[in-house]
């Protein structure tokens, strides 16, 4: 028993290592791809249907809708600076009346 739980605990903190490394945010003039460990997704900001910004979990996270895709971006993480530039990008790119929150 207690080998199972100590390799689900390996396999949990392997698999935050890898997230953490592999998920990517690039800001384009009309498009924002967001790669992650099983898929990547571009999503242009003339499809969005709605932003929504949220400051809980710790850290924040934004919310993106288009017609047929969802997609949660977690910025937790990232470093204060990061974070603000993101946010101030954002806030420019996206049209206010898509934005909540």
């Amino acid at each position: 028993m207690g080998l199972a739980v100590f390799e689900t605990m390996l396999v949990v903190s392997l698999w935050m290592l890898v997230s953490d490394f592999v998920n990517r945010v690039q800001l384009y003039a009309r498009e924002i791809q967001l790669r992650q460990v099983w898929h990547c997704r571009t999503l242009l900001f003339d499809e969005l249907s709605s932003l929504h910004w949220r400051t809980q979990p710790a850290g924040g996270s934004l919310v993106f809708r288009t017609a047929t895709t969802k997609a949660i971006l977690s910025h937790f993480s990232w470093p204060t600076v990061d974070r603000l530039e993101f946010v101030r990008h954002g806030r420019n790119l996206v049209p206010q009346e898509l934005q909540s929150g």
